[in-house]
């Protein structure tokens, strides 16, 4: 592996252990229940993008217009909605 690629490696690394601190969930370890969608977390093009999606397999996520997101490293459930007051 190139310089370049340790470099970038390691960059990758240090981003896993942040979005393990913030309560990403791996993809490696675990996915969310399928259809069910979530934050995902995605490296394409050699930069990190987030989307809502959901996950049919290991290699099949979507967002929710159907497209696909390739490179999903990790997700996590979807905040619950705030109380808007007077909401009927």
């Amino acid at each position: 592996m190139g310089e370049g690629g340790i470099e970038l490696a390691d960059k990758l690394d240090a981003l896993g252990k942040a979005c393990d601190a913030a309560g990403w969930v791996p993809v490696a370890e675990r996915l969310p229940e399928p259809r069910s969608q979530v934050l995902v977390c995605y490296a394409y093009g050699g930069g990190r993008y987030l989307h809502t999606g959901w996950v049919t397999t290991a290699d099949m996520w979507h967002k929710p217009n159907g497209s696909p997101i390739r490179g999903a490293t990790h997700w996590q459930p979807l905040p619950e909605l705030p109380r808007v007051p007077n909401e009927n």
